[in-house]
């Protein structure tokens, strides 16, 4: 749900004139399953600075996405073009129900790069922290961690 909100938080940016789109990508907490909205309980959700709860269809592309980066990331990974790869897989998977016909035509594209890029940064993340035996200042703490 934060992800999402956060992707929604970068579309009003991005995309600050349709007011349709904004409908589709705007729900209230009471459309989401309660056990999801957890963590943006004790949250605010109120002027366009701030994050947005996302709506049903959000999420729904948002859970659509993850289960198809999963599948796909360890396939990319490592190769040229890893971001490209992954947006087209979402493009596939995802249909048109995240934007209204008028003129948003590349607010789409903008969520499912930008989700993307999250979890690619993430997932690198994960990786870098897992690396083990290399010497250097940021990684001094891991070493004495291991070495106990």
């Amino acid at each position: 749900v934060y992800i999402s909100g956060y992707v929604v938080k970068k579309a009003f940016a991005k995309y600050p004139k349709c007011k349709s789109c904004h409908k589709m990508w705007v729900g209230q907490r009471s459309e989401l399953d309660p056990t999801t909205t957890a963590f943006i309980s004790y949250k605010e959700y109120r002027d366009t600075e701030s994050l947005r709860t996302p709506s049903a269809t959000v999420m729904t592309a948002v859970e659509e996405m993850e289960m198809c980066f999963r599948d796909i990331f360890p396939i990319c990974f490592g190769k040229a073009g890893i971001l490209k790869a992954i947006s087209e897989a979402f493009d596939q998977k995802i249909e048109d129900s995240l934007v209204c016909s008028e003129s948003c035509s590349g607010a789409k594209e903008f969520m499912l790069k930008l989700y993307g890029t999250i979890r690619i940064h993430h997932e690198l993340k994960l990786k870098n922290r897992r690396l083990k035996g290399v010497k250097g200042k940021k990684n001094r703490k891991l070493m004495i961690l291991s070495h106990m």
